[in-house]
């Protein structure tokens, strides 16, 4: 029962959501910043790999989950950096795996520590559609007479980003080719994020990141965190979009709140949890809207003893040198 519940908010929905759901979007975006915008690779000093793990409306079978695996660092003297991310995104009988590799390059501005960073994404993603996770109900379509189909796409996409201490600014499109098949479009993301001393210990650091496709309103992804030294972070989320359709819309905004800890020198791990605050026609009242998000990071040992300038804890977030 609860899968054809899915099933049937899935079909009511996709042709509405599809456009600005096709990447995945994960809460925790401030800390993983090279899914989206290959040029944040190499601003660290340090090696850094990481884990996600993303699952929506937990009382829903079939219901959204993703994951990703990603490792990033830099090549000294050379102002490059590079990265390699793993993406798995599931919802209903749609799989995608994305396997990717970022190269970036750092352009000192001036002496004030004020960087431009140009990055380059190659990936190749595997779509696949199992028809036999559903329950047909028209076997008149000819989509479905086959039990599955795969494709497998390689593409492009590319990165900026200025950085200076204290704030930051990106703009990417990870993937430029669209899928005729999938009917997946670009992309666009505006990142900004910046950092507020409050004191020798406390600090508040705001972190935006907006998201527009042709033929579809932007989307917005806010996170604003309270940060302690660097062993402890806590604050409210927020995402959002508006979707038109004549003279109706679909309001699902989202709410939630970020939690965090560094372990120690070279672990930290990070919690999210987010609920849809409300939805025109009330789609999800009797269904547990609840998303959860766990992140995980590792900071390898540095090989420089240059001085480091973050946003963000002192091993986490996007670095400013």
């Amino acid at each position: 029962m609860r899968k054809k519940k899915l099933i049937l908010v899935v079909v009511c929905l996709l042709q509405k959501f599809s456009y600005c759901q096709q990447e995945i979007a994960f809460t925790q975006f401030n800390f993983t910043n090279q899914l989206f915008n290959p040029s944040y690779v190499g601003t660290e000093n340090q090696s850094n790999a990481f884990i996600l793990n993303r699952a929506q409306w937990i009382d829903i079978e079939g219901a959204p989950k993703s994951q990703a695996y990603g490792l990033n660092s830099y090549i000294e003297n050379y102002n490059l950096g590079w990265g390699v991310e793993l993406l798995n995104d599931q919802i209903g009988p749609l799989e995608q795996i994305t396997a990717s590799f970022d190269l970036s390059y750092h352009l000192k501005l001036n002496r004030k520590d004020h960087f431009l960073s140009l990055g380059l994404k190659i990936s190749s993603t595997n779509f696949n559609f199992n028809n036999n996770e559903l329950s047909i109900i028209d076997n008149g379509d000819t989509f479905f007479e086959r039990s599955d189909y795969s494709q497998l796409q390689t593409n492009i996409g590319f990165g900026v980003l200025y950085r200076r201490p204290q704030f930051y600014i990106g703009l990417s499109i990870p993937f430029f080719l669209a899928s005729d098949q999938f009917e997946t479009v670009k992309h666009t993301y505006l990142s900004a994020g910046g950092e507020i001393e409050l004191n020798n210990e406390w600090a508040i650091k705001p972190y935006n990141l907006f998201k527009y496709v042709k033929g579809a309103p932007l989307n917005y992804n806010l996170n604003l965190l309270l940060f302690f030294e660097d062993i402890f972070w806590i604050g409210p989320s927020s995402s959002g979009i508006l979707i038109n359709s004549g003279n109706a819309s679909i309001q699902a905004p989202t709410s939630g709140l970020m939690v965090g800890l560094a372990i120690n020198s070279y672990f930290s791990f990070g919690y999210s949890y987010t609920s849809i605050t409300r939805i025109d026609g009330k789609i999800f009242s009797n269904i547990n809207s609840s998303t959860h998000e766990f992140y995980l990071s590792y900071k390898f040992k540095s090989k420089s003893n240059r001085k480091e300038k973050k946003i963000g804890l002192k091993d986490k977030g996007t670095q400013i040198e």
